[in-house]
């Protein structure tokens, strides 16, 4: 398959032998998260963080969106990061902006893709509704991301 198709110079793209267009919620949701793998990827390959579990996931929920598997089954990725979370979870006073910390800043970047890639999901469940679960772990997510270090 050539990279370069030429079949979206008129705004549409395809999604499992569907034309939508690109301005879609759909492809919105889809976008904000492949961001968020990406950025998942640079945090992990600049200060080794891991997130190899978490991008699988999400690979696995735009999988889901886009329609190529059903059901999404996160229940368990769900109880995971919230076990991760309460391991890791110190008593929080008040958010502090990580100025003079460069990890501490790139997983704050983070924190705000995912909580925009929460918000975009949120609007597409408003148009089509999706499983709670999604919903769930996508709140989930940022916390999780909050208390890494």
């Amino acid at each position: 398959m050539p990279v370069m198709t030429k079949s979206g110079d008129k705004g549409s793209t395809r999604t499992l032998n569907k034309s939508i267009s690109k301005g879609s919620e759909l492809i919105e949701a889809l976008g904000s998260l492949d961001e968020l793998i990406a950025t998942m990827i640079l945090v992990q390959a600049r200060y080794h963080i891991k997130f190899e579990d978490r991008v699988a996931e999400i690979v696995k929920i735009n999988s889901f969106l886009a329609g190529s598997i059903n059901p999404l089954q996160l229940d368990q990725a769900i109880k995971t990061i919230e076990s991760e979370i309460e391991l890791k979870q110190v008593p929080f006073t008040n958010f502090v902006y990580p100025f003079d910390d460069e990890t501490k800043a790139a997983l704050n970047h983070l924190r705000t893709i995912v909580r925009r890639a929460e918000r975009v999901v949120i609007r597409l469940h408003t148009i089509e509704p999706l499983p709670n679960e999604l919903l769930v772990y996508m709140n989930r997510l940022s916390d999780y991301v909050f208390v890494q270090e």
